[in-house]
């Protein structure tokens, strides 16, 4: 619902229905999950045009189907109207989206950031998207905001917080929202998981390819070889897993620091490896 004051808040018109939410939400994102009931919550802005904006997240299908979308509607009118519901997630998935929130730039570009969770097969971990519309109607193709997919379970217990913002001026976008990646650490000899709940941001910008370098070059099947391997232009301060087609290395999780870059040294056991074998990490 929406209302309107033509006097500095003094007084308010009666409120009008801006959408009509099919079905809510559930109270909690699955039996392991975290609160996004607030996801339903509007996020408005306001165009240089007059042009008023909300988006917000719903349950498109009802029990059985798609958890939740990322709608907008818009009104051309100062806020008398309002536009059919647009969705704004393109994935062709069952999976969830929640969090929204849209800054209109002075330019009049509407900018929409929101929790996604396309990129896990079981619907569990979340990164941050983001898409823009210059008219309210059609909208850019959406693109990943985060570098790197949250665990919930690193967060605290049934709770993420509905902090996500953005917030666009006439040069740039800026984004905040919660991330979990230092909930897997480690310690000494040891690996470490427990709560650690952060802000990051990001800013709109093109990203380095990432590099991974391996020495040495050669390995001789049947030994067991000592690889050096270093990475930059990686998610930062993040837990990544390194393979050897397939077989995981003992050292099982590289961590990045705060520029995206590690370095390990790893020991290749016994295997049978193709001539041309590769390295890559997750």
């Amino acid at each position: 619902m929406v209302a309107r004051s033509l006097d500095n808040g003094r007084t308010f018109t009666p409120p009008v229905v801006a959408a009509v939410i099919p079905y809510e939400l559930s109270y909690f994102s699955g039996p392991v999950g975290f609160r996004w009931w607030s996801s339903m919550f509007p996020s408005m802005s306001v165009g240089p045009d007059g042009n008023i904006y909300i988006v917000y997240a719903a349950d498109p299908d009802g029990p059985g189907g798609d958890p939740a979308d990322i709608f907008l509607v818009k009104s051309i009118d100062k806020g008398l109207t309002w536009s059919a519901p647009l969705r704004v997630n393109d994935d062709n998935t069952k999976n969830a989206q929640f969090f929204p929130w849209v800054s209109v730039d002075p330019k009049g570009v509407v900018h929409i950031i929101w929790g996604d969770r396309r990129l896990d097969p079981v619907d569990f971990g979340y990164d941050v998207y983001y898409a823009n519309s210059t008219d309210g109607v059609s909208f850019s193709r959406n693109v990943r905001v985060t570098d790197y997919t949250n665990n919930i379970l690193f967060g605290i217990p049934f709770f993420i917080g509905d902090y996500f913002n953005v917030v666009a001026t006439s040069n740039n976008v800026h984004v905040v929202w919660t991330d979990t990646r230092g909930g897997l650490r480690k310690m000494g000899g040891f690996y470490w998981t427990g709560i650690d709940e952060s802000i990051y941001t990001a800013k709109l910008g093109s990203r380095p390819s990432p590099i991974l370098n391996v020495t040495p070059n050669d390995l001789q099947s049947g030994q067991t070889t000592i690889l050096k391997i270093t990475g930059a232009n990686l998610p930062a301060e993040a837990p990544l897993t390194v393979y050897v087609d397939n077989v995981q290395l003992e050292t099982i999780i590289a961590f990045t620091d705060i520029h995206g870059t590690f370095n390990i040294t790893a020991a290749l056991p016994k295997q049978q490896f193709p001539k041309n074998c590769k390295v890559y990490i997750i």
